[in-house]
């Protein structure tokens, strides 16, 4: 896995209410076979979902799930599925990148404090 930065996290930095960020995950297999891998994340409360995945290029992925997040269109599937190919003969590998979004939320109205 490389996420782009020396410390091979995701640092979203401060976003505004509202704004949307995606940032590169590249996932590499360097054996010979091919790797069926299910990328997920964990949503501890639905209306608190702001991470979300999107495909960067053109590979075999399966996106399985956006049921129980808020309406929003933006927001991308939560559950994907990922088939990282084998190296070939000669060694070389072929990175699948995926994106992972942050949507920071909407601010909400004030309700009289």
């Amino acid at each position: 896995v490389y996420t782009g930065s020396n410390r091979d996290i995701l640092d979203f930095g401060s976003l505004a209410w509202g704004r949307e960020k995606g940032l590169p995950l590249v996932l590499i297999n360097r054996t010979r076979a091919n790797i069926p891998v299910r990328l997920v994340i964990s949503v501890i409360h639905s209306t608190l979902s702001c991470f979300s995945f999107g495909k960067q290029n053109n590979f075999n992925v399966s996106l399985l799930s956006n049921q129980s997040r808020p309406d929003i269109p933006s927001l991308k599937p939560i559950i994907i599925n990922v088939l990282l190919p084998g190296a070939e003969d000669d060694g070389q590998v072929e990175p699948v990148e995926t994106v992972v979004y942050f949507r920071s939320p909407e601010r909400q109205p004030d309700r009289g404090r």
